[in-house]
């Protein structure tokens, strides 16, 4: 039987009986039957599909699957469960596969790749070479993919129809496949990994994390030596990640403290230094300029590592305190000399930033009250834990960064910082329980 990896209705937390629940997979076992994974990601249309958002899903998909206690050397099939036409196979799905081969690849090659979809989505993946087996979405008799195109070679399962099993409010209904024998999923699986707490990161994989991290960021345009050019950024990548790393154990202790994935942290900050470049730098003299000279009237500015705002700043830090999670002081962020205290401090002080970046989460995950975007405001998250679905790690990451297409672009892109940490993270978690 397939079962999915996480929730491929993450909107809707509620509705979680689509994932892999507690127990499952021993049950499986222990009844002599026998398990496939699948992978979905929220994007049901062609935008939700390139190469980033496949690097995020590859790694994320690897994440889950040991967290659900799958072995080395077991097939996930990912979805594209949507129309997608031939031009979109083309320029959205198969570098979206590529990007998944690469994460897999990168990962150490524990687990294979398969695709699910329409039989033109699994042909043409599958001829890239980017899968080895396909499951195809037959019961979607309406998807043009499927109009005309012969069986993918290597099909492993064709789905063909749903029943309903039970009555009453016990009724469910299943989809009925038909099996090849190509993938027979899995009969025995390793104990589940707990939702354990963040701990110290060991030095003995901090080469490996800073290679993974680079490969990524290569292959969506960052050189490591920041670049030149308009693209140049001031900072190199070793001198991003040697910053961040540097706070390791305070980043811990705030994890700790707050019920908050290290990932999240780590991957704001990092993200954003790496961004750092020669107009960043020069608002930020326009704003020094504004308070201590008053020329000009750029008073404040995205600034520092975090490219955290003295008004942002301000906002993230009133709300810990009123909620309790910081003490301090509230400051007022349409004041002059209160937005330059605050911008001072995230302009030069790395040690507040990593502070400040996780009580920018926690105001995000509270909708940003105060905030001055979206107009209509943000929808209020479930409080920060370690469970995070992936769609409020996503929201948590686009949140930093504010409002619209190019947030939501850009937090894509940062799912895939954000698993290449977390699998790390999750290691030291493993070693060290």
């Amino acid at each position: 039987m397939g079962r999915y990896l996480t929730n491929p209705i993450p909107d809707d937390p509620d509705l979680p009986e689509k994932t892999i629940q507690p127990g499952e997979l021993q049950t499986i076992a222990s009844n002599g039957l026998r398990c496939f994974p699948i992978y979905q990601t929220f994007g049901r249309d062609a935008s939700g599909f390139h190469y980033a958002a496949g690097r995020a899903a590859g790694q994320a998909a690897v994440n889950a699957a040991l967290d659900h206690g799958f072995k080395s050397g077991t097939r996930i099939f990912f979805a594209v469960d949507f129309d997608a036409l031939d031009y979109q196979v083309t320029d959205n799905v198969v570098p979206h596969f590529k990007g998944i081969q690469d994460a897999l690849s990168d990962d150490g090659g524990r687990f294979e790749i398969g695709v699910y979809g329409p039989r033109n989505v699994c042909t043409r993946v599958s001829e890239a070479g980017h899968a080895t087996a396909s499951f195809v979405s037959d019961m979607s008799s309406g998807f043009s993919g499927n109009f005309g195109y012969a069986l993918p070679d290597n099909w492993a399962y064709d789905q063909i129809v749903t029943r309903t099993v039970g009555s009453g409010s016990g009724a469910i209904n299943i989809d009925i496949d038909v099996a090849s024998g190509r993938d027979k999923g899995q009969a025995s699986f390793d104990a589940p990994r707990a939702a354990l707490p963040d701990v110290r990161y060991d030095g003995g994989f901090l080469n490996a994390l800073h290679d993974d991290l680079s490969k990524y960021m290569r292959s969506i345009g960052f050189a490591d030596d920041g670049g030149t050019g308009a693209d140049a950024r001031l900072f190199t990548h070793t001198e991003c990640f040697e910053t961040i790393m540097s706070f390791d154990q305070q980043t811990t202790d705030l994890s700790n403290k707050y019920d908050m994935r290290k990932a999240l942290i780590q991957t704001s900050a990092y993200w954003e230094m790496r961004h750092y470049d020669l107009i960043d730098q020069g608002v930020d003299h326009a704003v020094a300029l504004y308070h201590l000279e008053g020329i000009g009237t750029i008073k404040d500015s995205s600034t520092g590592i975090g490219q955290i705002s003295g008004e942002v700043g301000i906002r993230a830090w009133n709300h810990c305190i009123n909620k309790g999670f910081v003490t301090g002081t509230t400051t007022d962020p349409t004041k002059d000399a209160d937005i330059w205290e605050m911008w001072q401090k995230v302009n030069k002080d790395n040690g507040f930033t990593m502070r400040t970046v996780p009580l920018i989460h926690l105001w995000g995950a509270d909708g940003k009250p105060g905030g001055k975007n979206p107009p209509s405001g943000e929808t209020t998250l479930r409080s920060m834990r370690l469970d995070y679905t992936e769609r409020e790690v996503f929201q948590i990451l686009r949140r930093y960064q504010g409002w619209g297409d190019q947030a939501e672009a850009d937090a894509t892109k940062r799912m895939a910082i954000y698993q290449i940490f977390e699998k790390y993270n999750a290691i030291m978690r493993q070693l060290a329980g």
